[in-house]
């Protein structure tokens, strides 16, 4: 028997429990043991959002990009000074928009999509103290820095 036999589709969208789909957060609600949801108590809310707003936009052909990110996503449900997470991750959004038309996620390549969502990770990881990452960019972690001494 395949270990996932019976596992849920990454799919577009909010989904009842048992209809053989889900989005991304939904799958991590599942695998955590959580009540079935897309807002899981075990991921940050921002971090959520980011990645239910990625999950939407990717085509389904590449929505399996997001599978290596879902063990990310556990445990981000520490307490972080939210103020310069959203501040921050508002930069990265612009950083990103500025090279493109539109928000991030509807770009192609889709990998350059998902490339936000874990740097939306590595920035929680680097202000929450989970991860000490190094796969931001220099500024990026300027930034970062700049949060940090105010």
């Amino acid at each position: 028997m395949n270990v996932l036999d019976g596992m849920p589709t990454l799919s577009a969208g909010s989904h009842k429990p048992n209809s053989g789909k889900a989005c991304v957060m939904e799958y991590v609600s599942l695998l955590s043991g959580e009540s079935w949801s897309d807002q899981p108590a075990c991921t940050h809310l921002l971090i959520a959002e980011a990645a239910k707003t990625v999950n939407d936009y990717l085509l389904d052909s590449d929505r399996h990009l997001l599978v290596p990110m879902i063990v990310r996503l556990f445990g981000t449900d520490a307490s972080v000074d939210d103020d310069a997470f959203y501040r921050v991750t508002g930069e990265l959004f612009d950083k990103y928009r500025q090279h493109r038309d539109g928000p991030p996620f509807v770009t192609r390549p889709p990998e350059m999509s998902v490339q936000f969502l874990s740097d939306v990770i590595d920035i929680y990881d680097r202000l929450s103290g989970r991860n000490e990452t190094y796969e931001l960019t220099d500024a990026d972690m300027a930034l970062l820095n700049s949060v940090s001494a105010t």
